[in-house]
């Protein structure tokens, strides 16, 4: 996350659970901030690329391609189209707003 006050409550709802890396601060625009290469089987990403410009979803995918070891996946969650369409009418009001605040979104 890019966010410190994220990061430390993705830790907080993390604690313990063996198999989860502590969540880091990270920054998909800049490979310095990225995860050891090879370090993770899954990289989780949650509603980044419908609040962000076209670049950070372009880092996205380069720090899933460093982060993950062979074969290891991506995961995204967030409010897409299916059939070019929102799922949810919140989803189109909420994109509407994003676009008018930034077109390149």
């Amino acid at each position: 996350d890019f966010d410190d006050v994220c990061v430390r409550s993705a830790i907080e709802w993390t604690r313990g659970m063996a198999n989860v890396y502590p969540a880091t601060h990270l920054d998909v625009c800049d490979p310095a901030s990225y995860p050891g290469a090879g370090s993770a089987d899954i990289v989780y990403n949650c509603n980044l690329v419908h609040i962000s410009p076209p670049a950070c979803t372009d880092g996205l995918f380069d720090v899933a391609a460093h982060a993950c070891v062979s074969k290891g996946h991506l995961v995204m969650y967030g409010p897409f189209k299916f059939n070019d369409e929102h799922t949810a009418p919140s989803n189109a009001d909420f994109d509407a707003s994003l676009r008018s605040r930034d077109p390149s979104w």
